[in-house]
C-alpha cells in the first residue's frame, strides 16, 4: 500500500479479525442446509422466516462470544487508528447483543457500529457503503480488514480496493489479487502506515 495514500475509514471485522472465533462455519452451513447464499441471506429471506435456524445459529454464537479471547495487537491497533485521526467502523454479521458483550468486555468502542440486527450483513455491500457515506470517505480512501470471504466480497462490492486478510484465513473466494496478507496487527501496522 502507497504509505502516502490519506485514509480516511477503516471498516473492521470483528469475530475472527478482533476476537477469536471458534465456530465451524461449514458445519453451521451445512445444518442449515445452505449452498449459494450466506446463512443470513438463508435464515431471513426465507418464507416463512426460519425461527429454527436463527435460534442454532444464536446458541452457536453465544457459546462463541462466551469463549472469545482479544486478538493480540488488535487493541494497540486501534489506538494507532485513532492517533491518526481516522474513523472506525465495526461490521459484524454478529448480532449487538454479542457485539455489545464483547466490545464492553474489552473496553473497546467505535465510531460506527453495524452488525446484523441493522439488516445490513456481508457479502452484501450495504454496510461497508453505509459507512462510507455517513464519514464522507470514497472507497480509495478507505480500508478494509477482516478474516472471510464475506469481508472480501462485500469491499470488491464497495470498490474498496485495500482489503487485508489475515494470514492463516480460510479464503475461497475468487478475489485473491485485491487482497493483502497480514500474519498479525503489527505486520499489517507495517504494512498500512510503516511502522
Amino acid at each position: 500500500m502507497d504509505p502516502d495514500k490519506t485514509i480516511d475509514l477503516v471498516i473492521l471485522d470483528m469475530d475472527g479479525t478482533l476476537f477469536t472465533s471458534n465456530v465451524d462455519w461449514s458445519s453451521v452451513k451445512k445444518k442449515l442446509n445452505v449452498h449459494n447464499s450466506s446463512i443470513l441471506e438463508k435464515i431471513y429471506n426465507e418464507t416463512p422466516f426460519d425461527k429454527e435456524g436463527l435460534k442454532y445459529l444464536e446458541a452457536i454464537e453465544e457459546k462463541s462470544t462466551s469463549e472469545a479471547k482479544r486478538i493480540a495487537g488488535s487493541t494497540e491497533f486501534i489506538e494507532k487508528i485513532r492517533k491518526r485521526g481516522i474513523k472506525i467502523s465495526l461490521v459484524t454479521n454478529n448480532s449487538r447483543k454479542n457485539t455489545d458483550y464483547l466490545l464492553n468486555k474489552f473496553n473497546l468502542s467505535f465510531d460506527l457500529i453495524i452488525t446484523r440486527d441493522e439488516k445490513m450483513w456481508k457479502p452484501a455491500p450495504t454496510a461497508f457503503r453505509f459507512s462510507m457515506k455517513k464519514f464522507k470517505a470514497e472507497p480509495e480512501n478507505t480500508i478494509s480488514i477482516g478474516d472471510s470471504d464475506l469481508d472480501i466480497a462485500a469491499s470488491v462490492k464497495s470498490d474498496i480496493y485495500d482489503i487485508f486478510i489475515i494470514k492463516d484465513s480460510n479464503i475461497k473466494g475468487v478475489y485473491t489479487e485485491k487482497i493483502k496478507y497480514f500474519k498479525d496487527f503489527h505486520e499489517l501496522s507495517l504494512m498500512i502506515f510503516g511502522a
